[in-house]
């Protein structure tokens, strides 16, 4: 029995110790834990030190170049827009002139000129001119250029735009006429000529014929028409004298007072001299 009590009181006592170091242990646990939550977090440490990365000159250059040119570009926009801009004010101040350059024209009743390509050609009582006609006189305008006629030969002309020659009004029966003339020549033969305007004629004509040498020198009145004698062609002029053989005449064609028009003369020989 003894022994047995002895052995049990070891037991408990060992029993006893393993609870202590359990105790001191948990202890020890505790205490630690409690020390790390108070203790003082630790500094940061110090960064590393950066190393500085050089410049690169070529692409600042570059940059800078870019940056000029566009600088010169939006410079040249700037330049045309207001190129642009005087332009369309001076298009705009132009057509307003003219615009009311017409509209006085229209309100004053003068013409206003048009040019075009190719006009269209307009009804007309007056017989139609060539280009040459409503630009300079006829050829036959003077004396000295008369048109040669034969016998039984006829020729169309026009004194619209014929001159008045100080010697077109020297007697002869053209004193009552101030109308501009053109002139004719023939070359007698002996015989009789009738100098006739009385077909494709439109207006009221008067006939004179001269005698002269080829520059027309000294003209000598050979015949006339009496404007107050109708013929057989009404207010057509006709015209008969006896011309001599070789001799040279001229014949101007011109209207009755200032009157022009466009006429067709006719020459012939019927009778003997």
């Amino acid at each position: 029995d003894t022994g047995l009590v002895s052995i049990q009181s070891q037991a408990n006592k060992q029993s006893a110790e393993q609870d202590s170091n359990s105790q001191d242990s948990s202890s020890s646990s505790a205490a630690e834990v409690i020390d790390a939550s108070v203790a003082p977090a630790p500094f940061p440490a110090e960064p590393a030190a950066v190393e500085a990365v050089p410049l690169d000159e070529s692409v600042y250059t570059e940059n800078e170049g870019v940056g000029k040119l566009n600088q010169h570009r939006n410079r040249n926009l700037v330049i045309m827009a207001v190129v642009c801009c005087v332009l369309f004010i001076v298009l705009a101040a132009v057509g307003i002139a003219v615009a009311v350059s017409m509209g006085r024209q229209k309100s004053t009743g003068e013409s206003v000129p048009i040019s075009v390509s190719s006009p269209t050609a307009q009804p007309s009582d007056a017989p139609s001119s060539s280009p040459s006609e409503t630009e300079n006189p006829p050829l036959n305008d003077v004396c000295e250029n008369a048109q040669e006629l034969q016998l039984k030969e006829s020729a169309v002309g026009s004194t619209r735009l014929a001159t008045l020659e100080d010697y077109e009004q020297l007697g002869c029966g053209v004193a009552d006429s101030d109308g501009p003339g053109v002139w004719f020549k023939v070359v007698g033969q002996g015989k009789a000529i009738t100098a006739s305007t009385c077909g494709g004629t439109n207006f009221k004509t008067r006939l004179a014929v001269f005698r002269a040498d080829s520059s027309c020198q000294e003209l000598e009145c050979v015949a006339q028409n009496d404007p107050r004698i109708r013929g057989n062609c009404d207010l057509h002029a006709s015209v008969i004298w006896s011309a001599e053989e070789d001799e040279l005449y001229f014949i101007l064609v011109r209207g009755w007072k200032e009157e022009v028009g466009d006429f067709q003369i006719t020459l012939h020989s019927d009778l003997a001299p």
